[in-house]
């Protein structure tokens, strides 16, 4: 036990390094570049998993014989430029979802992007806008990452998933965990669970007359 917290704790400190580093660095790189600053400081292994609609990017951690797997799923990410705005890649700039996982004492550990994240936007394999806005979280992005899940899980030789849902992910993840029997357990950090009032704020915003788009 004394050997395992203390990789966990050498583990942090060099994350936290190259965290530092990466946010000192932000105003000159963009976001793939700065996910690469961070992955730099751990053990983790990018790989780009396609699915049936999309080309999905995961690092992972894993260690040979663990039984369970900890994927964590990533936020909406850059989904609106500005408040009317949309983007046209919703690659996180600061990407909560792998930090949190890049912490993860847990021996196996995946980080999942989103649909259109880290591959290009608009310009990756059928994505568009609605893809990370009014499509975020249809069944096509469910699926993809369900397939990304059960592809992640064979490499692992896992049996059993623990999934972490950031923000958009939450929502995901429990959409995802609905529909598999293999899932021991759903956490989330500020997911959007509750679709109603989480958007009623901003609806109530909108002056009459102007469109909800």
């Amino acid at each position: 036990m004394g050997c395992f917290n203390a990789r966990a704790i050498f583990n942090y400190l060099v994350f936290l390094f190259f965290l530092l580093l990466s946010t000192s660095c932000a105003s000159t790189l963009n976001p793939t570049e700065r996910m690469q600053l961070l992955v730099q400081g751990t053990d983790f292994q990018y790989e780009k998993i396609r699915t049936i609609d999309f080309d999905l990017v995961t690092y992972s951690r894993i260690e040979p014989g663990a039984e369970n797997l900890t994927i964590y799923i990533e936020g909406d990410g850059q989904a609106w430029r500005t408040r009317s705005r949309v983007s046209f890649d919703p690659t996180p700039h600061n990407p909560l979802g792998f930090m949190l996982a890049a912490l993860d004492p847990a021996l196996s550990v995946v980080y999942l992007a989103r649909p259109c994240q880290f591959v290009g936007g608009t310009e990756a394999r059928n994505c568009d806008v609605s893809c990370w806005t009014s499509g975020r979280f249809s069944k096509k992005n469910v699926q993809a990452i369900d397939e990304a899940i059960s592809q992640v899980k064979q490499q692992a030789k896992a049996q059993k998933i623990h999934l972490v849902g950031y923000s958009g992910g939450g929502a995901i993840a429990l959409l995802v965990a609905a529909q598999r029997d293999d899932i021991l357990s759903v956490r989330t950090v500020a997911g959007n669970l509750d679709h109603k009032k989480w958007t009623s704020p901003y609806l109530r915003s909108i002056p009459s007359g102007r469109s909800r788009s």
